[in-house]
């Protein structure tokens, strides 16, 4: 089944080919004040370095130089880290593959390869996992991206791997509390499911 030639898309809203989503300007703003906070931080332990009557302080009180350099160094690393994260972080959509960049690392899906996805949520951060045919799976953090309707038709046509264990629970006489607050209708999704699973 060729998956890499049907689009995955419902509804009447025409496709324009590539959709790309970014981090919110709200997102952005957090990250980049909190790079601030720590350039700050950095700044307070390397004056401790170089003015001298400080640095005099700092080995009354058994601080290693040496050590605070290391600390402030590291510090101006994960500030700056922290000003262009947001900037880099993106998911781009077309008709044959997803590509999510994160802070850390980039991978290009395409849907043939998509076996489906589970939902993931913790206290701040929200999100899915893609799960990839005999490969690992790839986190979306959804929590810092604008969406729109077209994502939200493009996470709809992916099959449901949390839907389909709560489907095996309900037949088997084994289901959970919440089971019963999710809709388990049948799947028709146009990427992923068991009928291309490895």
């Amino acid at each position: 089944m060729d998956m890499a030639v049907k689009t995955p898309l419902i509804g009447d809203q025409p496709d324009i080919g590539v959709h790309e989503y970014r981090v919110s300007a709200a997102n952005k703003t957090v990250t980049v004040m909190l790079g601030i906070i720590q350039f700050c931080i950095a700044g307070w332990l390397c004056s401790g370095l170089f003015v001298p009557h400080l640095r005099a302080r700092l080995a009354h009180q058994g601080l290693n130089t040496t050590a605070n350099l290391a600390v402030t160094l590291v510090l101006f690393g994960l500030a700056v880290f922290s000003a262009i994260r947001p900037f880099q972080m993106r998911v781009t959509i077309t008709n044959s593959q997803v590509e999510v960049v994160d802070a850390f690392s980039s991978h290009t899906i395409p849907f043939v390869d998509i076996s489906g996805c589970r939902v993931a949520a913790g206290k701040y951060v929200r999100g899915m996992y893609l799960y990839r045919r005999g490969k690992s799976r790839v986190f979306v953090r959804e929590s810092s991206l604008r969406l729109d309707d077209f994502y939200q038709r493009w996470k709809a046509s992916i099959y449901d791997l949390d839907k389909a264990d709560r489907s095996k629970r309900k037949l088997v006489g084994k289901q959970r509390p919440m089971d019963w607050f999710f809709d388990d209708s049948e799947q028709h999704p146009a990427i992923g499911g068991p009928d291309i699973n490895a």
